[in-house]
């Protein structure tokens, strides 16, 4: 399924996706499982699949193919074809129903000596496989920000203080401690800090502020409140697919509900 690039979380990592040959030469009694990178391996850290290669698997080979439909099966001669979407008929000894769900999970398939698949499973990618540290080495801080100690929720406090008391007591005032150092990215930040605009360069403060989900936080601060705040972006900006499989709205707004 389709790497995001980023390296922990719910997602699994790019660093057990490198101990994977490992974990399957040791667990299978095949001599020499292939592990195959299929698609877009990159998805937002290029490099993902050069340095993969390192570790033993192969990337987009011809004989194994990725497409939406049962219908492109005559695009892949000879080989197996990973089906995202609609299977669409009858199982085939060629095709493998892969539902795109969230996160990171290999398709792990048994073949025949005539290529017929055998027996196939998902494995979720997660913390419970062992890592390889020397992957994320591969992959240092590359924030082009800087990361600065300011608390605009405090700002918040004067008005609302039982809405401000909820929020040190989350997980969203904290959101900056669980990435690891590999993904202190740009584009891995953005859910777990937020954004200073209107400073001359760009700049970051830990955590999910609430001006991260309440728009127009800024002006309702300076107005001293007189001016009402317009509206909250959706939860999915951040707690999506990929990157959050459990996540559900509802139990989440009870860990962190707030008012005046």
């Amino acid at each position: 399924m389709r790497n995001c690039g980023c390296s922990g979380g719910s997602l699994g990592g790019i660093d057990i996706l490198a101990g994977l040959g490992n974990l399957a030469r040791y667990s299978s009694r095949l001599p020499a499982p292939r592990l195959v990178l299929s698609g877009d391996v990159d998805g937002s850290r290029p490099g993902v699949g050069a340095a993969l290669t390192a570790f033993g698997w192969e990337v987009n080979p011809t004989d194994v193919g990725v497409r939406a439909n049962a219908a492109d099966v005559a695009t892949v001669a000879d080989g197996v074809l990973v089906i995202t979407g609609d299977l669409g008929g009858p199982e085939h000894g060629r095709l493998v129903r892969a539902p795109p769900t969230a996160g990171i999970a290999a398709v792990v398939l048994l073949r025949d000596a005539t290529g017929a698949v055998r027996h196939r499973n998902l494995l979720p990618i997660d913390r419970t496989l062992p890592s390889v540290a020397a992957m994320l080495a591969r992959f240092p801080d590359t924030l082009t920000g800087t990361l600065v100690a300011d608390a605009p929720a405090s700002a918040c406090a004067a008005c609302q203080p039982a809405a401000q008391a909820a929020w040190v007591g989350s997980r969203h005032a904290h959101a900056l401690e669980s990435p690891l150092p590999a993904d202190r990215t740009d584009a891995c930040i953005a859910c777990h800090a937020t954004a200073t605009p209107d400073r001359p360069t760009p700049q970051w403060t830990g955590g999910v502020q609430c001006s991260t989900c309440h728009q127009g936080s800024a002006e309702h601060v300076q107005a001293l409140g007189t001016v009402r705040t317009s509206g909250v972006v959706a939860c999915a900006q951040c707690h999506d697919g990929k990157h959050h499989p459990s996540f559900e709205r509802g139990a989440a707004w009870s860990r962190i509900a707030h008012g005046r």
